[in-house]
């Protein structure tokens, strides 16, 4: 099993990215935080340390006026991840 690093340099770039990209939830019960531009959602299957590293890394990226949950860690990674290779 691949061992996942603790904190990658440029994590706080990535958190602030997350901060304001997520927008508060409108209405009445406004709900968690989230970006309107991520229209789809799909299961995404992962082991459990790459889960509990998502976890983490949301912990670090939530502050008190912003809850950041993991799997929006996990949608702004694929979103930079895949726009990487997009570019070439």
């Amino acid at each position: 099993m691949s061992q996942l690093p603790l904190i990658e340099p440029g994590f706080d770039q990535l958190a602030d990215t997350l901060r304001i990209k997520l927008e508060p939830g409108q209405g009445r019960r406004p709900g968690r935080p989230g970006n309107r531009e991520w229209i789809i959602q799909r299961k995404v299957s992962m082991s459990a340390e790459t889960f509990r590293a998502l976890e983490n890394l949301a912990e670090l990226a939530s502050n008190d006026k912003r809850k950041v949950t993991p799997m929006q860690v996990a949608a702004l990674l694929l979103e930079e991840a895949t726009g990487q290779y997009a570019q070439g």
